[in-house]
């Protein structure tokens, strides 16, 4: 039996001592088990394949006749997470291996249970989803039987009916994310049927999971592994991507749930078709400019000063919050796309549009939050720029007396499996976060680094209107480059055909409000920021005043759960950092659950 005082430390997160309990107990089952969970959490903090290596090995000192769901599922988990820590290393014979073996050992966890209730259950049903990811990566490699694809769109369509709403969201997820793989050979034509109203696999459910967002992504990563190829060498030609705008402006159901676009379309518009092609535009550019799960960035960062710190460190259940985009820094903000407009022949007069931000406005009813955060760890210039309080300072001086608080990514939605939406939601989920774009007036270029180093960019030429295509290019750099390129000319093509129409031209540009947040001018870009978006109800019950920050704002998340806080960098000036780290310490450790693995250390940026 496991002791009380290990499952105490287990779920607060404190694995060392977990592990201290065990080593006095017996080699049992259930003590091997629970051996073997600890290195698997372990490995996901760490990433470190050799606690994954001891995982698997204290699973398989438990006798072959003895093992049931619990052991074979977890074995599942562990091949599972080496495949993420081998595909930087591009080892495709290892990842096959390791794939074969989630699926071996998803068979043999079912076999444990009826099949009803597996796909029923929500702990377990997470093993439906290994067994669709390995299906459909193995595929790739090798080209894995259709078989497979069969089972588990089955699995789906049952998980589809339960009424657990976590399972059901999943299925729904993993279901459209086969197809995907089961059409790769249809054209986008018979892709998009899919996700016509009369074609959804259980519409009342589904209707209130999919929305537009769900579906551009789902149609972006179908046209990025190459499952519709033109030929035009593997690029998107203007009227097959005209085709896809199209298809997904007709399904109705999913614009019924766009409550800013209706604020602002309505159905007598005369370009109304056009209005929604620009919208669905503007989306595209989010899911581009949003940071996946694979990709260059590792950490990120917000910087902040220790007084809020402490402030959350006293109550554990705080949460992040998001203020309104009116109370940043930066006085140009939300006007540079004006200037981009301009600067290529889109004149709009900006007086015309309404001021969402304007309290003397009587009709306001939306509102747009946004949180920074930045790529840049342990920086000398976000740290002279930000948190900064003399209160804390070793030589009276104001610079350098934050804190830096680095994260991973599990802070934010990376797998795009609840894109944004446009509108508050009541569940509180994470947000996807965007790179912000630069904007150079003089060059007409835009500058944004989702590459591997700090101190690399992607430039994007707006002078070279209809240069760019939507390709398929090996480098991924290049490529995203090219296709924001392109949704920028789309974009430009759009708004030029509303020109003699001043009403719709003005609509258009109202639209362009989530842009018009991730455009700053390029005097800004040391900072590589980065930004959730919300676009929010004024009427929403959890948006609310915050006296000390005289803004609206809503709470996100709390940014201690999902072992997302990974270190907490004291500024370089100030005064006593031991004794802070002390004193934090002793706050995570009395006061909260502390993320495991969390690291305290003293900034390196040479300020003097």
């Amino acid at each position: 039996m496991i002791p009380y005082d290990c499952m105490i430390y287990f779920s607060k997160k404190q694995y060392d001592k977990c592990l201290e309990i065990l080593e006095n107990e017996d080699d049992k089952d259930d003590i091997l088990y629970k051996k073997a969970e600890i290195y698997y959490e372990l490995a996901r903090i760490e990433n470190n394949i050799n606690h994954l290596n001891k995982a698997e090995n204290f699973i398989n000192k438990i006798d072959d006749n003895d093992k049931t769901d619990n052991e074979y599922s977890l074995l599942a988990s562990i091949y599972n997470e080496k495949i993420k820590l081998l595909e930087p290393k591009k080892d495709k014979k290892e990842i096959k291996s390791c794939y074969r073996k989630v699926i071996e050992y998803y068979n043999k966890a079912i076999e444990f249970v009826d099949k009803v209730d597996y796909i029923f259950n929500d702990k377990r049903y997470e093993y439906i989803v290994h067994k669709a990811n390995a299906s459909h990566n193995l595929k790739e490699i090798e080209g894995y039987n259709k078989i497979e694809y069969k089972e588990i769109i089955e699995d789906y369509k049952n998980a589809i009916k339960s009424n657990d709403s976590s399972v059901y969201e999943s299925a729904i997820i993993g279901y459209y994310n086969i197809k995907i793989s089961e059409l790769e050979k249809s054209n986008i034509d018979e892709f998009l049927k899919i996700f016509e109203y009369d074609n959804l696999i259980n519409k009342d459910k589904c209707k209130n999971i999919i929305d537009i967002h769900f579906i551009i992504h789902r149609v972006i990563v179908y046209i990025s592994k190459k499952v519709y190829i033109s030929k035009k060498e593997g690029n998107i030609t203007d009227d097959e991507f005209n085709n896809i705008l199209g298809s997904i402006a007709k399904f109705d159901y999913i614009w019924e749930k766009e409550e800013y676009f209706n604020s602002v379309v309505s159905n007598k518009d005369k370009y109304k078709k056009e209005l929604k092609e620009l919208w669905i535009l503007q989306y595209m550019l989010l899911d581009l400019l949003s940071i996946k799960n694979k990709g260059n960035i590792k950490d990120i960062s917000t910087y902040m000063s220790i007084g809020v710190l402490k402030a959350l460190t006293k109550d554990p259940k705080s949460k992040l919050k998001m203020f309104s985009i009116s109370k940043v820094n930066d006085p140009k903000e939300g006007k540079i796309l004006h200037d981009i407009l301009n600067k290529n022949l889109i004149y709009i007069d900006s007086n015309d549009i309404e001021n969402n931000f304007a309290v003397k406005k009587k009709n306001i009813s939306f509102t747009i939050l946004q949180e920074s955060f930045t790529r840049l760890r342990d920086s000398l210039t976000m740290f002279r720029l930000y948190g900064k309080n003399t209160k804390y300072s070793i030589d009276g001086k104001d610079e350098g007396t934050g804190v830096c608080l680095v994260f991973n990514k599990n802070l934010f939605d990376t797998f795009f499996y609840h894109p944004s939406t446009p509108i508050a939601d009541e569940q509180n989920k994470l947000l996807p976060i965007y790179f912000v774009l630069y904007y150079n007036r003089e060059q007409n270029k835009l500058i944004f680094n989702p590459t591997d180093s700090d101190y690399k960019n992607i430039e994007v030429d707006l002078n070279e209107e209809n240069n760019y295509e939507w390709n398929n290019k090996e480098d991924d750099n290049l490529k995203l480059g090219d296709r924001v390129g392109y949704i920028f000319n789309r974009i430009f093509k759009k708004l030029k055909g509303l020109k003699n129409d001043k009403e719709a031209l003005n609509k258009a540009y109202r639209l362009l409000i989530n842009i018009r947040y991730l455009i700053k001018d390029s005097a800004f870009v040391e900072e590589q920021e980065m930004r959730i978006l919300r676009i929010a109800k004024l009427s929403d019950s959890d948006i609310y005043y915050d006296n000390g920050k005289d803004s609206l704002c809503k709470e996100y998340v709390n940014i201690f759960e999902n072992d997302a806080l990974r270190e907490i960098i004291i500024g370089p000036k100030v005064k006593e950092p031991v004794s802070l780290i002390e004193e934090l310490q002793n706050a995570f450790e009395n006061d909260m659950k502390a993320p495991y693995g969390l690291k305290f250390t003293i900034s390196k940026s040479p300020l003097a």
